[in-house]
């Protein structure tokens, strides 16, 4: 599938993370569909997905991206769906394990390694979380 063709959920309470993203992954071809508080993360069904990509921490909230993520990957109708950490807490791989992302990225990051886990996840797709 063309990149033009997946659409990314991406959460974040930063505008400027979120209109940093959106420029990157637009440029790229992909639908983007933005969201700063993650209730966008409750109405998956009208939005379509393809991958989520869920900033660790929001709104003051240490975990509140890990707690959306382990809620999408417990539930048997988004479970599937490729969900992507991101953040610049020292202990993201742990926390995408416990909540079972299947990837992370690392806060900051390298545009050209960011593309990448977006590819694989959307085309050659590995959890490193396991299955709940």
């Amino acid at each position: 599938m063309p990149a033009h063709e997946h659409k990314i959920l991406v959460i974040d309470d930063d505008p400027d993370i979120l209109e940093l993203l959106s420029y990157i992954l637009t440029a790229e071809g992909y639908q983007i569909v933005t969201s700063a508080d993650g209730k966008e993360a409750d109405s998956l069904h009208e939005i379509l997905p393809d991958l989520l990509l869920i900033d660790l921490r929001m709104h003051g909230a240490a975990q509140a991206g890990a707690k959306i993520c382990l809620k999408l990957k417990t539930h048997a109708d988004t479970r599937s769906l490729p969900v992507i950490l991101i953040s610049a807490e020292p202990d993201i791989e742990s926390i995408a394990k416990y909540c079972y992302a299947d990837d992370y990225i690392s806060k900051p990051f390298n545009i050209h390694d960011f593309l990448s886990k977006i590819r694989t996840n959307l085309y050659d797709r590995k959890s490193i979380g396991g299955t709940p």
